[in-house]
């Protein structure tokens, strides 16, 4: 028996634990792997079987019918639309709708236009703005209103002026 408690004793030693704290890990441990493999494996075989009650009929049950779920398949692509992490640089779907040339100026340059959105909104200089809204030029102090929201531009209105902002390549 001292044979045993001494290598016991070493071992805990080696290991850098207490001996009973080890003993309780280990103890627990054993007994886990016991319940999961008497889990996996099926446990307790059954001698016999008990014959199951014969089904009530339909009309004498009340119990609601869970409906059966079925199986859905969805198709993938292999392979994205597009690139998610590359600038966008498709042609639009529906081309903006012309203005007349002469018209529509060039915007101040101290406006920048950041993004658009296909619901009537731009971001402006960090801002984002709907189509009605107004935009203050910083270095003029001219005030300006969003009037269109087209792809990669915008239209701004300042009195009788039109101005339009792109993005820059």
């Amino acid at each position: 028996m001292n044979a045993l408690m001494s290598k016991w004793f070493s071992m805990c030693d080696s290991l850098g634990v207490a001996p009973k704290q080890f003993s309780v890990l280990a103890s627990g441990g054993l007994v886990a792997a016991i319940i999961l493999g008497v889990k996996f494996t099926g446990g307790a075989t059954k001698a016999t079987a008990a014959p199951k009650p014969a089904p009530e009929p339909a009309a004498a049950t009340a119990r609601a019918v869970a409906p059966t779920a079925t199986a859905s398949t969805f198709q993938l692509r292999a392979w994205p639309a597009r690139d998610p992490f590359t600038a966008f640089e498709a042609v639009p779907a529906e081309p903006a709708p012309a203005v007349a040339t002469g018209s529509v100026k060039s915007g101040p340059d101290s406006l920048k236009l950041q993004a658009t959105m296909d619901d009537g909104y731009a971001v402006i200089n960090g801002r984002t703005i709907a189509v009605g809204g107004r935009v203050i030029d910083t270095a003029s102090g001219q005030s300006f209103e969003l009037t269109e929201v087209g792809f990669r531009r915008a239209v701004l209105q300042s009195g009788k002026e039109r101005f339009e902002i792109a993005f820059e390549r």
